[in-house]
């Protein structure tokens, strides 16, 4: 007998705060195997989420279907319940003088394409700190990403003076300039970040894409040994890539040469835009789970929900198994477990009262309690000063 097949599930929520109106969509992909939020401003996506689960036996249909649900309404809550609590974080950083949370929180409105809020934050961070030079390169690419390539111009060249020696600032630099059609400085800065960073991925794609961008222009204006040139130097590009790059970024190279030697050039193009678009610019940057953890751990006013610290165990967990090697995730990974006991561990002394409760003469209950009315102190103390 064939059973009934799963019906996905679908979630809808409007959120109202700080005079701003989200429309948070989650839904199942039973396909799949994930769940999915979408938060909407005015109609306008801002940003997607997804949630693997496990799907276990496939004859448990019913039970997973429940499960199912469960975890969808759970991810949802916790997406709705971040954005409040963002929105109520970035008002108690504003009364502080703190450059470094202007601008972990502003990185993540940034993630969020919350643009006006990001830029407020970076530019608030470099008030206070006139030498956080990376609160900079973040407002430079707040604007990129709004297209607004004049005022990431002037905000990045405001900041050459002081002989920066990031690459991400001057492969933001060859992004800006490869977006005004200005390739030979769009190269010139792709190669400064090169010599600071030599295995700097994104800069080697992004120098491969202006090469293109300069191919098609020196095949439009009819200059074969000029072409030539570019195209040599692109395979060399093309081959570093492939020595340094991971799995999916090796078959793009792969990929990206066969479209070369058939000579589809425009096809190559947009290929190449296409992927640093997914790999590179939709990204989420993995620091940004830690970042967000230390705000809501320093300025939410409520205590952080033991869903939210599943949320955050997770993602964190999520990266750390993808072998992104950052102290602070496992640092942060540990402060949440800190915190997970101490959940448990005050749960248990409700649990040994209520066995009291109902039973007066439960003599092991009452002393466990007690010893843990005791104890409790000491060791939530310690926790606090931890965290």
């Amino acid at each position: 007998m064939i059973g009934t097949p799963m019906a996905d599930v679908g979630l809808n929520s409007n959120l109202e705060v700080d005079q701003r109106k989200f429309h948070i969509q989650t839904s199942t992909n039973i396909d799949g195997g994930f769940i999915k939020s979408e938060v909407f401003e005015q109609g306008r996506l801002l940003y997607s989420e997804l949630y693997y689960y496990e799907r276990r036996r496939q004859q448990d249909d019913k039970g997973l279907e429940r499960r199912i649900r469960q975890l969808a309404d759970q991810f949802h809550r916790t997406i709705v319940e971040e954005i409040e609590a963002l929105f109520h974080i970035s008002e108690r950083v504003n009364q502080e003088n703190d450059a470094q949370a202007h601008e972990k929180i502003g990185r993540i409105f940034l993630f969020m394409h919350v643009y006006d809020k990001a830029e407020f934050h970076f530019s608030r961070a470099m008030e206070l700190d006139p030498q956080r030079y990376s609160s900079g390169v973040y407002l430079g690419r707040t604007y990129y990403r709004q297209r607004k390539f004049q005022q990431a111009h002037a905000v990045l060249s405001n900041l050459l003076k002081y002989n920066i020696q990031y690459p991400d600032f001057y492969n933001l630099f060859g992004l800006i300039s490869l977006e005004r059609k200005q390739y030979i400085q769009a190269l010139q800065y792709l190669k400064q970040a090169l010599h600071y960073n030599p295995e700097y991925v994104e800069a080697h794609v992004n120098l491969m894409r202006v090469l293109l961008r300069r191919i098609q222009f020196l095949r439009a204006e009819n200059r074969p040994e000029e072409k030539n040139k570019v195209i040599s130097f692109l395979k060399i590009t093309m081959q570093k890539v492939h020595e340094i790059g991971d799995d999916s970024t090796r078959k793009f190279v792969q990929q990206l040469f066969q479209q070369i030697q058939k000579g589809a050039i425009n096809k190559a193009v947009a290929y190449a835009d296409e992927f640093f678009e997914k790999h590179f610019e939709k990204r989420f940057p993995p620091e940004l789970i830690g970042h967000q953890f230390y705000l809501f751990l320093k300025y939410y006013s409520d205590e952080v929900t033991f869903s939210l610290l599943e949320r955050f165990e997770e993602r964190l967990q999520q990266a750390i198994d993808a072998r992104i090697n950052y102290p602070d995730l496992w640092y942060y990974i540990g402060l949440i477990h800190l915190m997970q006991c101490r959940h448990y561990f005050l749960q248990g002394k409700d649990y040994f009262r209520e066995a009291t409760r109902i039973n007066p003469n439960f003599e092991k209950a009452a002393k466990n309690r007690r010893i843990i009315e005791n104890d409790s102190r000491e060791f939530l103390a310690l926790i606090k000063a931890i965290v």
